[in-house]
């Protein structure tokens, strides 16, 4: 009968984590379901977090910018002269979590290659995002489910999306690089979560003040955060609270905003000269839209979810109704601030990054109020289309026969999409330049983010001097003093779009003529000292004069951001 009895109960259990079983918010779990619970939501956040950024690895900007919050981490750790008030951050790297985890990660494993920092950091993050949207998600239903059942359809959306949608292949990809907005994403699920709960339990002092604590981080580290996190919470407040509560809450808000813009003001010393032009924003929206069917699915979900709440408000809980609308409005969020920085007519697809995240929390909401007697179905249904969207012709490219790992798969990216940089990083190891000074424009400088090497190229300007955009000048100094002081390399790779094609006469117009010239064979991938067509080099130099004026450069360098100063200087 014990036996029975404990087969049922141990059955029952099963069934509540795999979402079968539903419980009113009243009812209570046992101790021993819940903490089961939660061991099993980590556990299918880290193991569909690895999968998920191995399909996001296929859109990841490779480039100067990626690698750029790496250095800035090491340097953070690594050099004395280097604190949050003289870094100089390339786009947009969050504080939080960006650059924190980012730190972490290399202080844990001092050792380790850029890839393989770079591969548990899109691990980590991935991760986050999964278990982050988990939690929210919870907040917002009125029935209790384990989370190891939301985790589950959470994941199972977000690959199949990353399958079907190449736009939103890129969006995540952005989530898990550390530049851009991926961080400001991870900031909102966080303080929406953070908000939901809070209107729950008012009284509860350390949730007012991680709520506020939070949001000076995020709001620091990006301004985004205002229009994605600030405002929607802001409006819960003022729906939801009464009294003295809301009145109190709102300026300890407004106070925890204003500390963020203060400090950020001081930490990020990267130039912006925001416009407004109506007719260039306009023209954003209209790209957005036709970029692809989850922008519009975006905007209808939240719409649709605004007006389910103002025609059933006397019936849903608050939980619901202050829960969808704070994901509404900030998946909406984008329409109040891209006039600030859409004014040209580009519409780069990171400006709406949250609208593209966001739709994964819609999705995992309303899958999950589907009836008891619906949900095998429904799993059912969702395992079954996300098993068939790896047969769309727009999903990423996975080598799973050889696979071995995250930092495998993306060596095999960049040998893949950036034959050059690899080439040249193993050339540059075999003749021993890697103990020269390394020198190329600022993209080309992130030829060490495509190897798994320690490999350091300053990134220079036309011109010959330091660029300083994404680059630390106190670290620049303190990594030349153990090199050589007369041999230097300069890495000149042909990139159409992106710099001008006379980077190298500028080059030489400053440095003179250079010792070797080794041209590189793109259709052997051989480097050779032959005159033959290409536009890929590199440039030897045995001129002590590159030291002192890298050096001299890196001592005076200021950034000075106003444009009718004499002393103008962004990079």
């Amino acid at each position: 009968m014990n036996n029975s009895k404990r087969s049922t109960d141990i059955f029952s259990a099963f069934k509540h984590l795999l979402g079968f079983k539903q419980t009113t918010s009243q009812q209570m779990l046992s101790h021993e379901l819940v903490g089961i619970d939660y061991l099993c939501v980590i556990l299918v956040c880290i193991g569909a977090g690895y999968f998920a950024a191995l399909q996001g690895f296929d859109s990841l900007p490779v480039n100067a910018d990626s690698f750029a919050p790496f250095e800035e981490a090491k340097s953070l750790i690594s050099n004395p002269e280097t604190h949050l008030f003289n870094i100089h951050f390339s786009r947009i790297p969050s504080i939080f979590p960006d650059i924190t985890i980012n730190a972490l990660v290399q202080l844990i494993f001092p050792k380790a290659g850029f890839l393989e920092i770079f591969s548990i950091y899109s691990w980590v993050t991935s991760s986050l995002f999964l278990l982050l949207a988990t939690l929210l998600i919870q907040q917002i239903q009125s029935v209790t489910q384990s989370l190891t059942a939301i985790s589950i359809r959470v994941s199972l959306v977000t690959v199949s999306l990353l399958n079907i949608s190449h736009q939103f292949n890129i969006i995540y990809a952005h989530v898990i690089t550390p530049v851009h907005h991926g961080g400001n994403i991870l900031n909102t699920l966080l303080l929406l979560t953070l908000a939901l709960q809070l209107l729950k339990r008012t009284e509860a002092r350390n949730i007012r003040l991680a709520l506020l604590i939070l949001t000076t981080l995020a709001v620091l580290s990006n301004k985004i955060a205002i229009f994605t996190a600030v405002f929607p919470i802001g409006f819960l407040i003022v729906c939801y609270l009464r009294g003295n509560e809301r009145r109190n809450s709102l300026i300890q808000l407004a106070l925890s905003t204003a500390a963020g813009l203060v400090l950020g003001s001081l930490l990020n010393e990267q130039c912006a000269n925001p416009k407004i032009n109506l007719f260039g924003t306009g023209s954003a929206f209209i790209h957005y839209f036709q970029l692809s069917w989850v922008t519009s699915v975006s905007a209808v979900f939240s719409i649709f979810s605004l007006w389910f709440i103002y025609r059933s408000k006397s019936t849903l809980s608050q939980s619901t109704s202050a829960g969808l609308t704070a994901i509404s409005l900030s998946s909406l969020s984008y329409f109040l601030y891209l006039p600030v920085i859409t004014s040209s007519g580009d519409a780069p697809i990171r400006y709406i990054c949250i609208a593209y995240a966001l739709i994964v929390v819609s999705f995992g909401y309303y899958i999950n109020t589907m009836r008891n007697y619906q949900y095998p179905i429904v799993l059912i249904t969702l395992v079954t289309v996300t098993v068939l969207s790896f047969k769309s012709p727009v999903g990423p490219y996975l080598n799973l026969k050889e696979h071995q790992s995250l930092k495998q798969a993306l060596l095999e990216r960049s040998e893949r999409i950036e034959p050059f940089k690899n080439d040249a990083a193993r050339f540059i190891h075999k003749m021993g330049y890697d103990n020269y000074l390394g020198l190329g424009d600022y993209w080309t400088a992130g030829a060490a983010l495509v190897t798994n090497s320690k490999l350091q190229i300053v990134p220079i300007l036309k011109s010959g001097n330091p660029d300083f955009w994404g680059a630390t000048p106190q670290d620049i100094k303190q990594q030349i003093q153990p090199l050589e002081k007369s041999k230097a390399y300069v890495v000149v790779e042909y990139l159409q779009s992106r710099v001008n094609q006379k980077f190298q006469k500028k080059i030489q117009s400053k440095y003179g003529e250079p010792d070797i010239i080794w041209n590189y064979d793109d259709e052997n991938r051989t480097f050779t000292r032959d005159e033959i067509d290409t536009n890929n080099k590199i440039l030897v130099y045995d001129n002590p004069e590159i030291y002192k004026r890298i050096s001299r450069k890196s001592k005076k360098f200021k950034r000075e951001c106003n444009k009718a100063s004499p002393n103008y200087r962004v990079r």
